[in-house]
């Protein structure tokens, strides 16, 4: 594996980890993480983009609720060209309501990125299929 490939690859495994822990706060804190034309298909949503209804912003900032805890795990990384990756994997991942004992997902995810002319990596796409 060329440095460049171990690069990407590192990079966009440590953003995929850096998304999850703001899916942790709230949907907004995953705002800076996206391209402007970035896409997600979340479990019985539709998909989800700037011109959905809800958008995906709106969908963000009102409906979505946080996971409690999250593991990524059996990790793959499909590099596209030197700015450019996708990432798939397994994940777990818990909410917490209320005084009810957490509700515990298992599923797949996979999320596209790109990386800027600026250097700034941005998600493309998501899809997570838990259940």
């Amino acid at each position: 594996m060329s440095s460049i490939s171990k690069r990407v690859k590192e990079a966009v495994i440590d953003l995929e980890h850096q998304v999850w822990r703001a899916l942790r706060e709230s949907g907004s804190a995953v705002l800076p993480y996206l391209a402007p034309e970035c896409v997600m298909l979340v479990n019985d949503q539709d998909i989800l983009d700037s011109k959905s209804k809800p958008s995906l912003q709106e969908f963000l900032e009102s409906e979505f609720r946080p996971w409690t805890s999250f593991d990524i795990y059996d990790i793959h990384v499909v590099e596209i060209d030197m700015m450019a990756a996708v990432v798939c994997y397994k994940v777990i991942a818990s909410v917490q309501r209320g005084a009810k004992p957490p509700r515990i997902y298992q599923g797949l995810a996979s999320s596209t990125w790109k990386q800027e002319a600026s250097a700034e990596w941005k998600l493309c796409s998501h899809h997570q299929s838990l259940g």
